[in-house]
């Protein structure tokens, strides 16, 4: 699970919302739908709609920072979780902790089910693992992943679990 950086462009309906400009600041793609809200003045329908449980938005809007308010989209003291198969990560700032999934050793990947830390600013192809180095931070990172993955309700993977196996049948 490698990082993933990539150039986006944002054309706003009004160009006086928006300088041009070139940063690289780290962004969340769930950070669009926050943004998108806001740019088109839609609430969010809070914890239903139409009938149906709707969950949180976590994100954060990027308008704030895009027409200069803020010098950085997130706060030192804001981070990011994620999980996909079993994959964990979370984000704060410049850096990056990172859990693979232990079904990837069926494919080969080597230290699966350890954390490790990434300065993505720097090492964006998270090539040097931080962990020694910076246990502290990394400490504070997987203390974020657990809230984030208790107030989320993230359900573990079976220890079978193979993607081919789900896709194959």
């Amino acid at each position: 699970m490698r990082g993933c950086a990539i150039l986006a462009e944002v054309h706003p309906p009004y160009p006086e919302w928006i300088e041009a400009g070139r940063t690289d600041e780290f962004v969340f793609v769930t950070d669009l739908s926050a943004t998108l809200l806001e740019m088109t003045g839609t609430e969010h329908p809070g914890t239903s709609y139409q009938g149906r449980d709707v969950f949180p938005i976590t994100a954060k809007s990027l308008l704030p920072f895009m027409r200069g308010e803020s010098s950085h989209h997130r706060s030192q003291d804001e981070w990011v979780g994620y999980e996909l198969m079993g994959n964990s990560a979370v984000f704060k700032r410049d850096y990056k902790a990172v859990r693979l999934a232990a079904w990837l050793q069926t494919f080969g990947v080597p230290e699966t089910e350890v954390w490790k830390l990434y300065d993505i600013k720097e090492d964006p192809s998270e090539l040097h693992d931080l962990s020694e180095q910076e246990p502290a931070l990394l400490s504070q990172l997987t203390d974020h992943y657990q809230d984030y993955s208790t107030a989320v309700g993230i359900i573990g993977m079976p220890a079978d679990f193979n993607p081919l196996k789900v896709i194959t049948g």
